[in-house]
């Protein structure tokens, strides 16, 4: 079987190609290049020429054929403008779920079959199990490192044509394999901030590539006004403003209004929540008719806990939570677990 291998030039897609070599694939390495700020903003995490020249010379370590994909044009109209969107919109995106969803496992996907390959492969630390006709999502081995959560809008039908082969290893071990291998990616430090943020942070891109002007306003906490703010797209819920415009004790983002531009802050206790509705959800099972248990996690690095899911439409869910949750926030992704494998996800679109 021939699969295209996405590899960014790190030492997880590095090592997920050399496993798949060594299981006697077929595979051909893809870079793909995504974001440079069109020239003007010098990229600072992936996409970097440092990283892609990396790649280059993994590839050629590893002995396979290695191919450069411009995806810019796909990525900038389906994550930038889409973040920055959403933010002017006051919700708080989650660009790297639409990205695995969209670019990843669509655009790369189709890429693949272009040139003749069966599937794709990436250095997640997730893990896709097929039993006869039915596949599911599963978390990776290292709990530290699952990333299922940023893969669960990947639905059913692309999932057979995922290969995941860090999921099965803790990260040490990937390094290990490197190391072992002579690599010299395996003590390469991982990013883990916002690919297209700019040195002055993601508010920048907010602000050259919103498509609506900056909706400006006031913070206000117990109906009092703390202080005038550059735009709602500096705030999202739950993040600290206090101190020096107001109370000397923390306070947190409880709500942000896109029309008039009012941030409202609150105390921790204003911001716990007992329920949410979920929307747009994508099912790894039968979409469920009747209420249903599970866990659920409302943000990557949130405590899983339990929960009960009720459907309320046409993929959309109401959910109760066993234990009140901090900073329930309309735009990220809520991620629903049967165990270890993921049953659904969707965006959050209120607490409640």
């Amino acid at each position: 079987m021939k699969i295209v291998a996405a590899m960014s030039g790190g030492v997880d897609s590095t090592v997920a190609a050399a496993l798949l070599l060594e299981k006697g694939f077929e595979v051909v390495g893809v870079t793909m290049r995504l974001w440079d700020g069109f020239g003007e903003t010098p990229p600072r995490r992936c996409c970097s020429p440092e990283d892609i020249e990396s790649a280059v010379q993994m590839a050629r370590v590893l002995g396979i054929h290695h191919e450069i994909v411009d995806f810019r044009e796909e990525f900038f109209k389906n994550i930038v403008q889409r973040f920055c969107d959403e933010y002017l919109q006051g919700l708080t995106p989650n660009p790297c779920v639409v990205c695995n969803e969209v670019i990843k496992s669509q655009f790369l996907l189709e890429y693949a079959k272009r040139v003749g390959a069966e599937a794709i492969a990436t250095g997640h630390y997730a893990i896709v199990k097929s039993s006869g006709e039915a596949i599911g999502l599963f978390k990776g081995v290292d709990e530290g490192k699952d990333q299922s959560y940023f893969l669960h809008r990947i639905p059913p039908l692309r999932l057979k044509h995922l290969f995941l082969p860090a999921g099965t290893f803790k990260k040490e071990e990937i390094r290990q394999i490197a190391r072992k291998m002579n690599l010299k990616v395996a003590s390469k430090a991982e990013s883990q901030e916002l690919c297209f943020a700019t040195p002055k942070g993601y508010s920048e891109v907010v602000e050259r590539f919103g498509r609506v002007n900056i909706i400006k306003g006031l913070v206000i906490y117990k109906g009092k006004v703390l202080y005038e703010h550059n735009g709602i797209h500096n705030f999202t819920i739950g993040k600290r403003c206090g101190y020096k415009h107001g109370p000397n004790h923390r306070i947190f983002v409880k709500s942000i209004d896109p029309e008039t531009g009012i941030v409202e802050a609150g105390e921790r206790e204003d911001l716990l929540s007992n329920s949410m509705v979920v929307k747009d959800v994508v099912w790894h099972i039968p979409e469920p008719e009747k209420m249903i248990e599970c866990t659920v996690k409302i943000r990557y690095r949130s405590k899983e806990v339990k929960a009960l899911l009720e459907p309320v439409g046409a993929s959309k869910v109401f959910v109760k939570f066993s234990e009140l949750q901090f900073a329930v926030t309309p735009g990220q992704a809520a991620v629903f677990y049967s165990d270890r494998m993921i049953i659904g996800g969707g965006w959050i679109d209120k607490g409640g």
